[in-house]
């Protein structure tokens, strides 16, 4: 999974409170909350694992501010 922003906002139905800017050239994917539902709706083994690799990601960035 490459790095990823928003996940808070997604999976708490919130605004994203941050504004990002690339600094090189980037391919973009987004996945709009309606979608989120329907995936985890549709198929929850792929929805886990999205899950899990968001929850690491933050987990990792908190570990790096502390």
């Amino acid at each position: 999974m490459g790095n990823f922003f928003g996940e808070l906002a997604l999976l708490s139905r919130r605004r994203r409170a941050a504004t990002i800017v690339a600094s090189t050239p980037l391919e973009l994917l987004r996945l709009r909350p309606e979608a989120w539902v329907r995936l985890t709706d549709e198929d929850g083994p792929l929805a886990l694992k999205l899950l899990q690799g968001l929850v690491a990601g933050v987990s990792d960035r908190l570990t790096d501010i502390t």
